[in-house]
């Protein structure tokens, strides 16, 4: 039997809070991160507290008569989520990287215009694992993209995909990433998220995003 939760809704919204870290969260992001997300979290009593008296401003449907009979009772605690702020991101990237991408996934829906995929996500470890799998599975195309043919053909500073920043010793560098080609590469060499759609966007606005990659002398990415 799950938690009795009074704040329910807070689940959500601190989600939304999540996702909408930008200025312009894309509402169908937020709505397939409820998805996946909120029954999970409210699974885990790791992000709960117990509610130990009657609120002063409690949910309609919660008489004291209940909560004196009915409890214990428990409140979603939003700073419980910081502990776990990496792999939600991980998730948001991985959704928002869909939704740009319109992967398959995304239209393979129930009655209920909630894709399959999210629907089955049972738990936080469950959205994280798929997450994971997606990333590895993206960093693996384009690592094979960029095998075919020579690397500095997709990402050449001539052209504006990126701009060294600071020379070191042995011929390695600090560059400025400022194309959506120049992120795709890092994927294709470290294997992480920064490719997968979520961040084309950010990348035009260099008040508010600036991203780096450590070069070695054969321009390979190390670090971002």
């Amino acid at each position: 039997m799950g938690l009795k939760i009074i704040n329910y809704g807070d689940i959500s919204k601190a989600l939304e809070l999540r996702a909408g870290k930008e200025e312009s969260p894309h509402l169908r992001l937020v709505e397939l991160l409820d998805i996946a997300l909120t029954k999970a979290i409210a699974k885990e009593g790791r992000f709960f507290q117990i509610q130990e008296e009657y609120p002063d401003h409690p949910p309609k449907w919660l008489t004291r008569e209940m909560f004196q009979n009915d409890g214990p009772f428990h409140r979603f605690d939003p700073d419980s989520l910081s502990q776990d702020t990496a792999r939600i991101d991980h998730i948001i990237d991985w959704i928002h990287g869909a939704l740009k991408d319109d992967a398959a996934w995304i239209s393979d829906v129930d009655g209920k215009n909630r894709p399959i995929k999210l629907v089955q996500t049972a738990s936080l470890d469950g959205a994280y694992n798929r997450a994971d799998k997606a990333m590895v599975a993206q960093a693996n195309r384009l690592r094979d993209v960029f095998g075919k043919s020579d690397k500095n053909f997709y990402v050449q500073e001539a052209r504006g995909d990126i701009k060294t920043v600071k020379r070191l010793d042995g011929g390695a560098r600090i560059v400025q990433l400022l194309t959506p080609q120049a992120l795709d590469y890092e994927t294709s060499c470290i294997s992480h998220c920064i490719g997968n759609g979520n961040y084309d966007d950010r990348i035009k606005n260099l008040d508010k995003f600036q991203y780096y990659s450590f070069r070695d002398a054969q321009n390979k990415a190390h670090a971002t």
